[in-house]
């Protein structure tokens, strides 16, 4: 479920040991030299391999970017990190699944429950042990920032063929979702990618990425012995989800949930978060531009921050801070938003007239359908269920993206709504193949066995 993650280790200036640690430049294959040379004499001031700031008062430097990678002994995973003592953070970015098997055709997840709640728990834990395995020097929870996190999703089909004609179905929905066009929607023959300026969504196909990496470096080293041709099988019939969420959809969410959103404003689940409730006494006092400076500025999300602290109730220093905790409710909003994502790019399969009409009339018995569409007159009724029946059936046979040109707007989204009421999307299929589930069966079938060893 947890895919790529970005740590930082902040005020590593704290750190001594943890710096001396990731701070040793070598020459090796990836790295950049740059040679800083005195202008007077023509002499290399200092050969480095990292960018340097140089205080020409003491003729001091400093490193600005430190890159390199550190091999993973259970592996042939190389963990990437940056070291940058100007802005005074340790930067780690890896694949779990990777970092953990060696190949994220596996999943970090567990097999017993998929829920928020213990996916959560297993990424606090994962944190754990890697800062352990990976720093000689324990920093501070307040100092460990979550600056990015993905979630994937590995979903099965019965073979190679069934997984790229889905994926062609799903190529119809570029429309459907690419609705601004600062949003940038690319497709290709086994991938597709949707971009926005908060946070990135794609499907491909796995098999054929993992057959131009993954497999090629497990040839090199495999130190846990793989099949790989079972690797391989399992992927082709795969169809990857991921969605990037970065620091900016994080601060998106702080303020839609805990301060601008009236929608969220009645929910017990966040309306008693401690920076909804601070901030909500501090509005009534007429503080309404701190507020708006706190949740409009960027933030670091750490595994605990001020507002963990007693610090939060009472003074000055949680409301002026630019920090936040990464927590279980901020999580389960990124879960809830992927599982929507993912979900939105699911092709129903087209319903007969039969199947069509039992739904309307399952539909038309809900407080909502009988609040828009039923009349005093029964007759109201029946034309209410002619027009959901018709533009059903319209829907099976076109994309009704294509008609929005044509229709007075009014009437374009109400055919949608109709279409959302019924369950029903405006992309259908007529593939022959079975329905993929959205669950973890297959998964379990196929790779299970690697979890155990």
């Amino acid at each position: 479920m947890i895919d790529t993650l970005v740590i930082r280790i902040k005020n590593l200036s704290k750190y001594k040991y943890l710096y001396e640690q990731y701070y040793a430049p070598a020459k090796k294959k990836g790295t950049i030299t740059e040679a800083f040379v005195d202008e007077s004499t023509g002499e290399y001031k200092q050969v480095d391999y990292v960018h340097t700031l140089i205080y020409h008062d003491t003729d001091r430097f400093l490193p600005v970017v430190h890159r390199s990678t550190r091999h993973i002994a259970s592996s042939h995973y190389q963990l990437s990190f940056v070291l940058n003592p100007s802005k005074d953070f340790l930067e780690f970015n890896f694949s779990v699944p990777k970092y953990v098997y060696g190949t994220n055709v596996l999943q970090f997840v567990s097999l017993y429950d998929q829920g928020a709640s213990v996916c959560f728990s297993m990424l606090l834990q994962f944190i754990d042990r890697f800062i352990e395995s990976n720093c000689v020097e324990k920093p501070l929870r307040d100092d460990i920032e979550i600056n990015r996190v993905d979630l994937c999703y590995n979903q099965f089909f019965n073979s190679k063929d069934d997984a790229l004609l889905y994926l062609q179905e799903q190529n119809k929905l570029v429309v459907k979702n690419a609705r601004s066009s600062r949003n940038k929607f690319r497709s290709y023959d086994t991938s597709i990618m949707y971009t926005t300026r908060r946070y990135s969504f794609k499907i491909y196909h796995k098999g054929t990425e993992f057959e131009k990496n993954d497999r090629k470096e497990l040839l090199k080293s495999n130190p846990r012995g793989y099949k790989l041709e079972e690797l391989q099988a399992a992927a082709d019939c795969v169809l990857r989800y991921e969605m990037t969420f970065r620091s900016s959809y994080f601060d998106y969410v702080l303020e839609q949930y805990y301060y601008s959103s009236e929608k969220r404003a009645v929910d017990v689940l966040y309306n008693q978060h401690p920076i909804a409730k601070r901030f909500a006494d501090v509005v009534s006092f007429g503080g309404q531009k701190l507020a708006e400076s706190f949740f409009k500025n960027a933030k670091d999300f750490k595994l605990k921050s001020v507002w963990d602290y007693r610090v939060a109730d009472v003074g000055p220093v949680a409301l002026e801070s630019r920090e936040a905790t990464f927590d279980f409710r901020l999580f389960s909003i990124l879960f809830e938003r992927f599982w929507q994502k993912v979900n939105d790019y699911q092709i129903n399969r087209v319903l007969d007239i039969n199947d069509l009409s039992r739904r309307i009339d399952e539909k038309f018995e809900t407080d909502t359908l009988k609040k828009t569409l039923r009349s005093a007159k029964e007759v109201g009724a029946d034309r209410g269920k002619v027009r959901l029946l018709s533009t059903a059936l319209l829907a099976h046979y076109m994309n009704l993206e294509e008609l929005k040109s044509f229709l007075p707007k009014r009437s374009f989204y109400r055919m949608k709504k109709d279409l959302k009421d019924l369950g029903i999307s405006t992309v259908q299929h007529n593939l022959s193949i079975p329905q993929p589930r959205l669950d973890y069966s297959d998964y379990k079938i196929y790779l299970s066995k690697y979890h155990n060893e």
